[in-house]
């Protein structure tokens, strides 16, 4: 055979299968001119050469194209054939080899015998199990049936396509027919097995792959179509770098975590996702293990309590004692103070004193006429609006666990349908419990033990006993008409001046204007409306002095008069006669202390005992108990008993306001005695004590309140139950020089103080 030169590509590092259309790529331009030249003439190729001893093996392509690809030159032509090189001749350039037979491997001649037709039978069953497969159908569907007849040329032209881990050239080194198809046989079963392997094994890949793609494609996709409707949506990453900075437990960490998977995975736009993510930066930015030092100097904490308060001794001392305690042994103990007394007396201020002098921070919530349980607990955050109560809500606005916290007006709780807020408290100021506060919107718990507590009050009959057996009682009672011109000189007067852009020092009042501002338009046991009304004057002196600045106003009591107008409260010198059926008693209110009129006529009706004024239930039962007693003593108070045949009608002035309390006793059964009797009462005296059926008086409350009430309406001589002589020693020495106080033990002894 005449030689025959072919060019030659670089070798390939896998087989080329008779019938494959090979595309071989080319580095550089220029060499795809070369191989463009070389091919010029026969249109053929030679490429995948084979290595078998030294002799080189390689396929034959026809209808070789040249393309130019997006990526590079390449070759690009079909293999028909395999055919074995000899010569090698470097031409001008490129190099070409000689052909020297194609078939090229002498094979051994056989005969058609029952072995050669088992193996031809395994291995077309072979062949039709890769087709089974679709994804292997198109690689093998154009390979015939192996046929007993040609297994030698089956073998060469398709053997090749089977291979999967054999050497190359392994079909090509056996010559007998029954030796190739026994090896023919096994690389058959083996890519039979490999493929059902690799088939099971990318089918789990290629799902894991396309639900991972189809995750991310439709994220994109979501991120695309919010940006354009709701412009830059995408804080995921904000929120990741808030629970990566929190310090929260590792429970909580966990749950943030999991609540942000499913957020991203909500439509920005959706009600569950504003849900999800306001609970997240909620949770998030709760200020988990920060704390402040606390400053616990004693000194400095007298010198902050003297400067922002004056008076209140005995309460200054027993926060010192509170605060003592707190700094030998911590907040351990749990102690929650409770500061009560009339409004206007300092307790919110001397809750702000003393987070001041712990150096903490301040947190006020009111709860006065709350009714819902979730304004303490939370909503539930399963829809929107929901929010986390006022105690986690005043911890985050704090920054810290360990602020000083004060609920004001805890008398005023209320509950309905909603629950009971009161209860719900428990939770909190229990130190058992609130250690794991566990808030219905927060959903992890929150250690509250750390929180110093602080409530105030009016009235503390009015709390509940369970929440009342967990705090520290402290009461601060009204202030004597002394006291609160010095409190208004030293601290009220400087703060409205400052409140009202004028210099300092630039308002004075005098004595007397103070005492009239004190007495004559304000009638309380604070300084609340004291304040006020040094605001309404500083207001006047602020219009002159915008026109007119001068270096200081002083105002008297013309000029206060002149501003204020009519006194609302002239001191009630009203000229009180002695008379029959009248007695002045004296009444404890959350206002502070009051005097109050009582009345009594008999009237020519049927027997009995008629109460008007707006009494209470308790006072309408002292009453009673009042004129049970005079009934039962009527021949010893010289009372015909035919007086009783007539109605007896009570009656308290000033009927819109409400009036309850027994120590109103003494005062009724010198009323019912007096208007039987006939007989006169002092009108310069007041008188104050709870009656019994037997006469005997019984000590009440309020006593500085009711001292300051008889002193403010001009009366310097009150009738006290003996067991009230320690708390008249308690008082302050301003109080008990003004009032001459008479201690009686039963209802006897008030009767020959009282009647003429």
């Amino acid at each position: 055979m005449d030689k025959q030169f072919l060019p030659i590509v670089p070798e390939r590092t896998a087989p080329i299968f008779i019938g494959e259309t090979v595309r071989i790529g080319v580095k550089d331009k220029a060499t795809l001119e070369r191989y463009k030249i070389a091919c010029n003439d026969c249109k053929q190729f030679l490429s995948g050469i084979l290595i078998d001893e030294g002799t080189y093996v390689a396929a034959r392509l026809i209808n070789v194209r040249f393309i130019n690809g997006h990526n590079g030159p390449y070759v690009a032509g079909t293999a028909v054939e395999r055919v074995k090189l000899d010569e090698v001749v470097r031409g001008k350039n490129i190099y070409s080899v000689d052909v020297a037979s194609y078939d090229p491997y002498p094979y051994d001649e056989y005969t058609v015998d029952d072995k050669v037709e088992e193996l031809v039978d395994w291995v077309n069953s072979c062949k039709a199990d890769l087709l089974s497969s679709k994804e292997l159908q198109k690689q093998y569907e154009s390979v015939p049936d192996l046929t007993a007849a040609d297994v030698h040329g089956w073998i060469n032209r398709y053997g090749l396509r089977f291979v999967v881990n054999e050497d190359y050239d392994q079909l090509y080194l056996l010559s007998g027919v029954v030796e190739r198809l026994s090896r023919m046989a096994s690389i058959m079963q083996a890519c039979r097995m490999y493929n059902e392997e690799t088939n099971d094994f990318h089918d789990r890949v290629e799902d894991e792959m396309r639900e991972a793609q189809r995750e991310y494609v439709l994220r994109e996709e979501l991120k695309v179509i919010n940006s354009e409707l709701y412009g830059d949506a995408d804080d995921i990453s904000e929120l990741e770098e808030m629970i990566a900075s929190c310090a929260a437990p590792a429970d909580v960490i966990d749950k943030l975590k999991s609540e942000l998977r499913k957020m991203v995975n909500m439509a920005p736009a959706s009600p569950e996702s504003f849900v999800a993510r306001n609970w997240i930066e909620m949770v998030a930015t709760m200020p988990w293990g920060v704390m402040t030092t606390d400053n616990l100097s004693i000194d400095n904490a007298r010198e902050i309590l003297e400067n922002d308060h004056y008076g209140l001794d005995k309460v200054k001392q027993r926060i010192l004692e509170f605060l003592s305690i707190h700094k030998l042994v911590g907040n351990k103990n749990g102690n929650i103070l409770c500061l009560y007394g009339p409004p206007g007396v300092g307790k919110t201020s001397i809750a702000k004193s003393i987070a001041h002098a712990l150096g903490r921070q301040y947190v006020r919530i009111s709860l006065g006429g709350m009714h819902d349980e979730a304004e303490i607990r939370g909503h539930r955050r399963t829809y929107i609006g929901s929010m986390a109560g006022k105690i986690i809500a005043g911890i985050k606005k704090a920054g810290t666990v360990n602020p000083v916290f004060l609920m004001d007006e805890v008398d005023k709780l209320s509950n309905d349908y909603k629950g009971d807020p009161a209860s719900a408290l428990l939770e909190v100021l229990d130190p058992e419990q609130n250690k794991a506060f566990y808030d219905n919107y927060l959903e992890v718990p929150f250690d509250l033990s750390k929180v110093l507590f602080i409530t105030t009050a009016n009235n503390i009959g009015e709390i509940a006993k369970p929440l009342l057996d967990r705090m520290e009682l402290i009461e601060l009672t009204g202030y004597t008409v002394e006291e609160k011109e010095q409190i208004a000189l030293r601290h009220l007067l400087p703060k409205q001046i400052k409140e009202h852009g004028m210099p300092e020092a630039s308002v004075r009042i005098t004595p007397e204007a103070m005492r009239l501002l004190i007495d004559g338009y304000t009638r309380e046991a604070g300084v609340r409306g004291l304040e006020q009304q040094i605001a309404a004057l500083c207001r006047k002196v602020a219009v002159s002095f915008g026109d007119n600045p001068i270096e200081t106003t002083t105002l008297d009591v013309a000029a206060v008069r002149k501003h204020l107008g009519m006194a609302r409260f002239e001191r009630r010198l009203r000229k009180r006669e002695d008379a029959v059926g009248c007695v002045v008693g004296l009444a404890w209110t959350e206002m502070g202390g009051e005097t109050m009129d009582l009345e009594a006529v008999l009237m020519p009706n049927k027997g009995g005992l008629r109460l008007t004024g707006n009494l209470g239930k308790v006072m309408r039962e002292s009453a009673t108990t009042a004129y049970s007693y005079v009934k039962s003593h009527a021949e010893e108070l010289g009372i015909p008993l035919d007086k009783f045949e007539h109605e007896l009608h009570v009656h308290a002035p000033e009927g819109a306001v409400p009036k309850d309390g027994p120590s109103a006793g003494c005062a009724m059964t010198c009323l019912i005695v007096s208007a039987l009797t006939g007989r006169k009462l002092r009108a310069d005296r007041a008188l104050t004590g709870e009656v019994s059926l037997t006469g005997r008086v019984m000590a009440i409350g309020g006593l500085k309140e009711k001292s300051l009430g008889a002193l403010r309406d001009g009366i310097t001589t009150i009738l006290v139950p003996e067991d009230n002589r320690p708390d008249v020693e308690e008082l302050p020495a301003t109080i008990k020089d003004k009032i001459v106080y008479l201690y009686n033990t039963d209802v006897k002894g008030v009767l020959k103080e009282m009647l003429l």
